[in-house]
């Protein structure tokens, strides 16, 4: 262990910068653990493992359709946003920015306009739950606000203004709970209360954050009138922007980097649902909102995992050679084996409360949860390595990568949940997980050690 704690405290010493963006990424994720498991509880409570499983289905719903919009659109943006704003360069900073926006809000439009035409279909033959079809289309109005917020959250990560970030990440989960814990108070619980509540909170976010973000975020540099021309290709096309002094790290283009972060973004939106798409079929509304509660148990260990990939995103952006990308791996991976045992500790623990917090029944919950605690456990290990992948080009084959684990996984979900329900999927995500993991940091390794003989 003294290793451990040695390799902490350097960090601590050696990357002030680090620990306090890390802080900064904590922060927030500590308000919106309490919020978003206040707002969990409530539901669960409130509404019942059957009303929470159509809860669960409409919000993958329109979930996806804020996925399946971004299409890789907001890793791009972070990232070269990123080096223009290390590079003191504010104007491609922008354009960066405002190309994110306009491709988002076309795509968002777009996929909205496609899943409300859609969903007599999901729902009604699908899933066998008509009477949530309008819900889910009153719920997609969630995914076309969201573009906005979206807009605001990369700009600050960009920037590296962690505090506003914060402020930006808590202020979303803040509002849906104030809202969802009124009307619990009020005995006006039920679904449809529930997705309004979201909307409306959606809609007041995004006007706020257009007051905190500078308007050339979203428009300017003449854009209305490249829409008004008839070159429309030019409205959409990527912003030139090479990083420099790069050497044999990234020698991808926004355009090139975001076509294939486009083929993986568009697998990861369906892979990170299509276990609540497939216990739809399978299952009962019941079971879905069992399973769906196991996932709201992970929230603690799963927003360090998102603060973590939130501080590191930027900063590994930003990296311009071999040895300033390998030492920064070095430095945070201690600190993350440290958080990673502290999520080993609540995926002991944590999920034996399920039947007390959440309600008694969901205390056949316990082991879907704890299987998926440790699932997020292991990408607290294993996200600074599949992040900082990105630089040694990792981009170009991630793709395939993402739909050879999405085929096998739905295959193995198809055949296995019949069988064990709801634990299927838990199983299953875990197993991935340690998969992952290692692939990732041999990628890193092998890559290094052969960039390290080309300079010999």
């Amino acid at each position: 262990m003294t290793p451990l704690i040695q390799g902490l405290k350097e960090f601590l010493l050696t990357s002030r910068k680090g620990v306090s963006d890390v802080a900064a990424s904590i922060a927030p994720q500590i308000i919106s653990i309490f919020s978003y498991l206040g707002t969990s509880i409530i539901l669960a409570r409130g509404l019942g493992a059957e009303a929470v499983g159509g809860y669960a289905l409409i919000y993958n719903y329109y979930g996806f359709i804020v996925g399946v919009s971004d299409f890789g659109i907001g890793v791009t943006a972070i990232r070269f946003a990123s080096i223009c704003a290390s590079e003191g360069d504010e104007g491609k900073q922008f354009e960066v920015l405002r190309w994110a926006f306009r491709v988002r809000i076309v795509s968002a439009s777009l996929f909205t306009a496609a899943a409300f035409y859609l969903a007599p279909f999901v729902f009604g033959r699908l899933w066998k739950s008509p009477d949530l079809i309008l819900l889910a289309r009153a719920g997609l109005a969630v995914a076309f606000f969201n573009v906005i917020s979206t807009v605001a959250m990369i700009y600050f990560q960009s920037i590296k203004n962690f505090i506003m970030y914060a402020f930006v990440s808590s202020f979303q989960m803040i509002i849906p709970f104030a809202g969802v814990a009124v009307i619990y108070f009020l005995n006006r619980m039920s679904l449809e209360y529930v997705i309004g509540i979201n909307v409306a909170a959606s809609v007041f976010c995004a006007l706020v954050f257009l007051i905190l973000v500078p308007g050339r975020a979203f428009i300017g540099g003449g854009t209305a009138g490249r829409f008004r021309s008839a070159a429309v290709a030019y409205f959409f096309r990527a912003p030139r922007i090479k990083k420099q002094d790069s050497g044999e790290l990234l020698g991808d283009d926004v355009g090139r980097f975001f076509f294939f972060m486009f083929l993986s973004a568009i697998i990861v939106a369906i892979a990170v649902r299509v276990d609540v798409w497939l216990m739809g079929a399978l299952l009962t509304k019941a079971q879905v909102g069992l399973y769906s509660v196991a996932m709201w148990v992970t929230v603690p260990v799963r927003f360090i995992s998102e603060a973590i990939s939130t501080a590191i995103r930027p900063r590994a952006s930003a990296m311009t050679d071999l040895k300033s990308t390998l030492d920064f791996l070095k430095r945070i991976f201690k600190p993350g084996v440290f958080l990673a045992v502290l999520c080993v500790v609540y995926a002991a623990g944590g999920p034996v409360l399920m039947p007390f917090v959440f309600g008694a029944e969901y205390g056949g919950g316990i082991l879907i949860a704890r299987l998926l605690c440790l699932k997020f456990c292991v990408t607290v290990l294993s996200s600074p390595f599949s992040i900082i992948a990105y630089n040694f080009g990792i981009v170009r084959i991630n793709w395939i990568i993402s739909a050879a684990s999405l085929i096998l996984y739905t295959i193995l979900n198809v055949m296995l949940i019949p069988l064990i329900g709801a634990l299927a999927p838990a199983v299953l995500l875990l197993l991935f997980e340690l998969l992952v993991f290692p692939m990732y940091a041999a990628i890193v390794f092998f890559k290094a050690k052969s960039m390290r003989a080309a300079e010999t």
